[in-house]
């Protein structure tokens, strides 16, 4: 993931106008320890990175090109506190503006066409899914595909497994 959980709520709130302190439990859960077991935002960052993910390897950009994205923690992070609204808003009555769920939910759609940089440079999906490739069908290092030596005095022989 491009950002953390932390990261996520921090936005959730700025985007509520209210401090992490003072947002609904179902939000995010905590142990004992303090560590996050639960709630909206774990669950709908950890779909939102699915979402990108999925998008882009659809476009055919591999694993290790999305991982290194340029802007995927911005996108992570907006469209994750949109997931966070709208899935989120049944429980709480949704106190925020069309105009940021608008603006929000256009990291969405931008994933489809949008030009995929590391480091400033320009990526190249590397990998086309579904497409039929083609060149020589080459077995000689096969597995089964041995050659056979002629002079072998196990050929002709019965095969025991």
């Amino acid at each position: 993931m491009f950002v953390t959980d932390t990261d996520v709520l921090q936005s959730l709130a700025e985007a509520l106008h209210k401090d992490v302190g003072d947002l609904q439990p179902f939000w995010i859960n905590y142990d004992s320890s303090g560590n996050i077991v639960g709630g909206v935002v774990p669950q709908q960052h950890a779909a939102a990175y699915n979402e990108i993910f999925e998008r882009l390897l659809r476009r055919g950009f591999t694993p290790a090109q999305i991982v290194t994205w340029d802007r995927g923690g911005e996108f992570e992070l907006a469209i994750a506190v949109y997931l966070c609204l709208t899935h989120g808003g049944a429980a709480d009555p949704p106190q925020y503006d069309k105009a940021l769920l608008d603006v929000l939910g256009q990291y969405r759609d931008k994933l489809d066409t949008l030009i995929v940089s590391s480091a400033g440079v320009w990526l190249v999906p590397g990998d086309t899914p579904g497409n039929i490739q083609f060149g020589p069908l080459e077995t000689m290092f096969d597995l089964f595909g041995q050659t056979v030596d002629p002079c072998d005095p196990r050929i002709g022989q019965v095969v025991r497994w």
